[in-house]
This record gives structure tokens, sequence and C-alpha cells, in this order.
């Protein structure tokens, strides 16, 4: 059962930890915040610091804001954590500590930034031992099998969509290698039981010849979990797909965002349509489940340009899509046109399931009515054909794709209520 904030803060308080950290996105800053406040009001010794890729691209005003946070981690938090807990611990003050920005005599004061992490294989395996891993429920269609657990094998893309935001692992491409990772997994497998992977790569197939030799890895370990990647349509083949498949991939999630080809080179997605089409036919060919991720109110989008989106989709057939709106989030390209200073990110988001969302205006040619409106049209006119209805149906041959649907179900109601 998800715990309410107000039980997440008493179970905190409640623990006696002295070191809370907190990770958070622009869509969980709100809650992160609300968390922050209410550990500091029950106990003000705490020490709070809180990283991720919405603080990182704006420590300082997060410090402003929020009294009740010691220190903004900025970027990869592994080693900067460490080392603050440590001088914390030390009663040692936080100056020249790289990637923080933290309050001395009253001031913000924001540190160099520590360099990235070139050597992955450094880091140790993650503590898996403090996860709730049988509490965790993907998305559908992910969670067929459960305990389910995403691991991350590369991080860092050099893409350039203005909508995406990398304060975090940045643009430089680093990953682990292929004995790193199976140990990872066998270690997981082995020790909690995990049935179903997700690689959480910002773009799992990067680089063709390390998957390929991960995918082999796999095959010659018996590791036998299935597993689902995102990447991009530019990024891939018949061979390598087919390889990834008989390693085990049964989902993957690209990000096709427009059904226009305009609409993409404004957003320097680096795609064509064709691709799309070139990507998708080969994923069903080889029968990998496919989810594809669109985006309505871009910059330039019309409502004739979101309707080509919405056939786009329907054109491509996934057998799950989902519909966001083009948000501008701190650290993206895009943000560098919108003033951020006040902004209530509890109530502009991306994609919801609460009827109050209000969309961000990005395109000088859509209202905000006009947004709401496309955006529950679209999950109706993707999820209410007669065809899709069918095929689900059709495709359902397990209890397992049973639970999947109804889960479904239940988020495309919520969705539209």
């Amino acid at each position: 059962m998800k715990l309410t904030t107000e039980e997440t803060i008493r179970k905190i308080v409640d623990s006696g930890i002295k070191f809370v950290g907190i990770t958070t996105m622009t869509p969980t800053i709100g809650s992160a915040i609300k968390i922050a406040k209410g550990i500091k009001k029950n106990d003000n010794s705490r020490f709070i610091f809180m990283g991720g890729a919405h603080v990182t691209a704006l420590p300082e005003k997060t410090l402003e804001d929020v009294p009740e946070i010691d220190t903004v981690v900025i970027g990869e938090g592994e080693i900067t954590t460490a080392i603050v807990i440590e001088r914390i611990k030390n009663k040692k003050n936080l100056k020249n500590v790289l990637g923080i920005a933290y309050r001395e005599d009253g001031k913000i004061v924001v540190n160099s930034l520590r360099p990235i992490i070139k050597n992955l294989d450094s880091l140790p395996i993650p503590a898996y031992h403090l996860l709730p891993i049988n509490k965790y429920r993907p998305y559908p269609p992910h969670g067929k099998k459960l305990p389910y657990m995403a691991v991350m094998t590369s991080r860092g893309c050099p893409f350039r969509c203005t909508f995406c935001s990398k304060p975090v692992h940045g643009k430089i491409y680093r990953a682990k290698s292929s004995k790193a990772i199976i140990e990872e997994i066998k270690y997981i497998k082995e020790r909690y039981g995990i049935k179903e992977l997700l690689f959480y790569d910002d773009t799992f197939t990067l680089s063709r010849e390390r998957i390929i030799k991960l995918c082999d890895e796999m095959i010659k370990n018996e590791i036998n979990i299935p597993w689902s990647c995102e990447t991009r349509v530019n990024l891939v083949d018949r061979e390598l797909l087919s390889k990834m498949k008989s390693a085990g991939c049964y989902i993957i999630s690209y990000g096709v965002e427009s059904g226009n080809q305009e609409i993409l080179n404004i957003i320097k997605k680096d795609i064509s349509i064709e691709q799309v089409k070139n990507a998708f036919k080969i994923t069903r060919d080889l029968g990998i489940i496919i989810v594809s991720y669109f985006m309505l109110g871009c910059p330039g989008d019309t409502e004739q340009t979101m309707k080509q989106t919405i056939e786009f989709a329907k054109e491509l057939d996934a057998n799950f899509t989902q519909f966001s709106i083009c948000t501008p989030f701190p650290g993206t390209e895009i943000a560098n046109f919108i003033k951020q200073e006040n902004i209530d990110w509890n109530k502009f988001t991306y994609v919801s399931n609460r009827s109050e969302m209000i969309p961000f205006v990005l395109s000088k040619h859509l209202t905000r009515e006009q947004l709401k409106k496309w955006y529950n049209k679209a999950y109706k006119e993707f999820y209410l054909r007669p065809t899709y209805l069918l095929k689900t149906i059709l495709r359902t041959r397990s209890i397992d794709d049973i639970k999947v649907n109804i889960n479904g179900i239940k988020m495309f109601l919520n969705i539209l209520r």
C-alpha cells in the first residue's frame, strides 16, 4: 500500500535517522518539499539534503524557497552524498565539497560541480536490501512477473531533444561492463527472486555493440528473465532486436513524440517518420510488445498537427501508448523561453490522472482548454477503437496478461475521470 505524505514523514521521524536524502524530479518536487518541511517540524536537528533533476537545475531557488533543506546535491550523488554525511558527522564545514549548494552564514553558496563518474563499474551494487522490493508495482504493460526491478546500465545521452532535461547524468555517454551488469542481475535474481527487469537507461541501444555483447552474456549465463527497455527508433535494426528478443526482451518503449515531421524538427528529435514506421514494423515482426510515447502541445503544434499525431499513433498501433503534454521542465531548452519563478509544479504537469490538470501552453496556436480537450481525445480515440480492443482480447493468453489489462483499464479510466 502506498504511504501518504504524512505517513512517510511519521515513518522517517520515528526511525531516528539523522540524515535524510530525498531524490526528486519536477513532477514530485511538491511532495518532496512537504516531506522535508514535515520532518524539520518534528525534529529540526535532522539533516536534510535533496538531489535529483529538479534541484540540480534550480539549486539556489530550491534553498531560497525551502529553508528546511540544508543542502542540495547537484548532479550525480553517490560520491558527493558520502562526503557530505562524513563532513556533517565530524562537525566539519561543507566548504569546497564539489557538487553541492548550501548555506554559510545565512548566504547560499554554490560550489564547483563534481566531475561525472566515468567508470560506472567503480560503483557498488545498489543497496537492494533497503528497498521494499515486493511492494513495487510497475505501470502496464510491465510487471507480468513479480518481483520486478529496474536496473541502470549506462548514463548520459548525447541527443539534443529540446524537451529533455539531463542535469544529473548529462550528455556524455558512459556504460557499465557486461560483467558488472551480469553480476548485478544474478545478485538480485538469486537474493531477492527478481522475475522481471527494466533496463532504465536513457537510451539503452545507444551502443549497438555493447548491447549485442550484453545479450550474448545474458544467454550464456542463462539469466532467463523477461526484460524491457527504452530507446530511439533510429538506434535499432532487425539483427539487434532479434538478439535482444533471444536474451529475454519482451517490451520496448519508443519516444515518437509527434506524427508531424515539422514538429519533430522543431523539438530537435532528429528522427524521421519513416524511421518510426520501420522500427515499429521490425519490432512487431519479432513479436516484441511496443510502447509508444507521444507529446501534445509542442512548440509549433496546432489542432491539425495534434490530430496528425493521434492518427499516426493509431496507424502505428502500438500495444500501449502514452500521450503527455509537452512541459518545459527546468534544465530543458524549451524552458529558456518561459519564466519559471513562481510555477506551482503540483498543478502544471505533463501527464495526469487528475481532472484538475493544468497543461503548459507552449504553442501560440493553442489554448489551455484546447490542450486538455485533445489530451482526452487522444486517449479515447486510441484505446476505444474496436480493432484495438479486439486485438487486446486476442493477445490475452494468461492470468498475467489479464492482470496487466485490468491495471491498464484502471489507469485509462483514472486519466479520463
